[in-house]
């Protein structure tokens, strides 16, 4: 009887979160995140799975993809096990609040909260190769983890807002079972394989906006404020010891404010949803991707605020409470398709806008909060074309475009509208 493989080839990866990391069962439970029987945080292997054979079929070599995870007509040579979490892991949540499209204000009803598991948790997961002799699907595999070490490759929900990458570190180990010594270390499930140097990719063309500057009065919410003797304080959120404007805030901002100019000027409603994502109906996630901003630990200060009744316009009794806004120099750094020259110039605009005080990030833009004074918006696209937005200490804003980067995407703008 002929043996249905003959090579086996298994990798083992540790993997390190640098971002939360947002996993969910079934019912989609927000406030939660799947566990298994002990009770740690687990990552399915149909969730690994799925995400690494999406990036091996966007990048074309779809039939490849059939081959190493299977089809209607033929099972896979690729086993892909669950990602099983430390027991250090920490679970967090985050408070999230819907904006009202029309008016970029908080949407009825909209509060809600993510949990996810935190920066810096780790966990292992295995892939096994299984089949003949080592053929063109093993380069393919080993570029599927260096896709996700370098993070092409996204894990959980939550993607676009700045959740789901690890790095890896990976051990391979090849059984030849025509080879008794091969055959009984992979009967005995021996972890003895060596360290594998992940190939350099050629990497997507991606188009980097990075905005520098500094904000006096930033506070992003945490879910719950610390109770004291002397009343509640709310703290800006927090990603461990660091606080954080997170992926989601910036992304909200800059979604509402892009929507308000993609209506004036006639901008298709699908071009959003491509930028951005769709929440209703048939769900997607957006192709450009917002990262947390880290701020300084050491630079808040306590603010003390009282509530007012409405209808005598006098303090409510007991309603003294306390904010800790951030002050601190600050990084956005959001990417998105080169190729998506429309959805660029939009983006370019909303962040033009935020840069001229037009709207703010965080709770408390009533009260001054939230407002980031911009140094300079950096633009950078392939080839190394690069365009610069600096604005002075009154908001002026001057535009450097040496390469025609921006007059590009303009025209195509006007073209498409």
């Amino acid at each position: 009887m002929r043996a249905t493989y003959t090579t086996a080839v298994r990798y083992q990866a540790e993997a390190i979160c640098r971002t939360p990391l947002r996993t969910a069962g079934a019912g989609g439970e927000l406030d939660l995140v799947l566990r298994d029987w002990r009770g740690r945080p687990l990552i399915q292997g149909s969730s690994l799975a799925g995400a690494l054979r999406s990036w091996l079929t966007d990048s074309g070599r779809g039939d490849l993809a059939e081959r190493l995870f299977g089809g209607p007509d033929q099972a896979g040579h690729l086993l892909v096990s669950d990602g099983l979490f430390d027991e250090r892991a920490e679970v967090a949540g985050r408070p999230r609040l819907r904006l009202d499209p029309a008016s970029g204000t908080a949407a009825r009803r909209g509060k809600f909260e993510v949990a996810h598991v935190c920066t810096g948790a780790r966990f292992a997961f295995f892939l096994t190769w299984l089949g003949e002799e080592p053929s063109g699907e093993i380069p393919a595999v080993e570029q599927m983890l260096a896709a996700l070490d370098c993070g092409e490759i996204r894990l959980g929900a939550q993607k676009s807002s700045g959740f789901g990458r690890v790095s890896l570190q990976v051990k391979k180990r090849v059984y030849d079972l025509r080879r008794e010594e091969d055959r009984t270390a992979w009967l005995e499930d021996r972890e003895d394989g060596e360290r594998l140097p992940l190939p350099v990719l050629e990497r997507v063309e991606q188009v980097t906006f990075t905005l520098e500057g500094r904000t006096d009065s930033l506070l992003v919410k945490e879910s719950a404020p610390e109770h004291t003797a002397r009343g509640s304080c709310v703290k800006n959120l927090r990603e461990g010891d660091i606080p954080v404007l997170p992926g989601a805030s910036i992304k909200g901002a800059v979604r509402a404010r892009a929507t308000a100019i993609a209506r004036r000027k006639g901008i298709p409603a699908g071009l959003l949803e491509d930028l951005f994502g769709k929440a209703a109906g048939e769900a997607s996630a957006g192709r450009a991707r917002f990262e947390d901003a880290a701020l300084s630990p050491d630079r808040s200060r306590r603010i003390s605020r009282i509530r007012i009744n409405r209808f005598t316009a006098g303090a409510i009794r007991g309603g003294l409470f306390f904010e800790e806004p951030v002050c601190s120099d600050l990084r956005i750094r959001i990417t998105a398709p080169a190729e998506c020259r429309t959805g660029c110039a939009l983006l370019i605009c909303a962040l033009r806008d935020l840069g001229l005080g037009l709207y703010t990030i965080g709770s408390g833009g009533a009260v001054g909060r939230g407002r980031i004074q911009v140094r300079e918006i950096a633009v950078e696209a392939p080839g190394g074309r690069r365009a610069i937005l600096a604005f002075d200490e009154d908001g002026a804003c001057a535009v450097s475009d040496k390469t025609g980067l921006l007059r590009e995407w303009f025209q195509d703008w006007e073209v498409r509208t």
